[in-house]
């Protein structure tokens, strides 16, 4: 899982799952949302759940 935002990423980082910043999750400004491969479709991230 990198830090990254989405825009931008290759394949193979979307690949791996991402940990984006976010204003409106869990943990307020400064969060961070995580997204993983999403199964059968290796293009597109799906919502893990949120970290400070």
């Amino acid at each position: 899982m990198r830090n990254c935002c989405a825009a931008g990423s290759t394949p193979q980082e979307i690949a791996t799952g991402a940990a984006l910043m976010t204003e409106i999750g869990q943990f307020g400004a400064g969060g961070r949302a995580l997204y993983g491969p999403r199964p059968g479709d290796a293009g597109r991230g799906d919502w893990d759940g949120d970290v400070p």
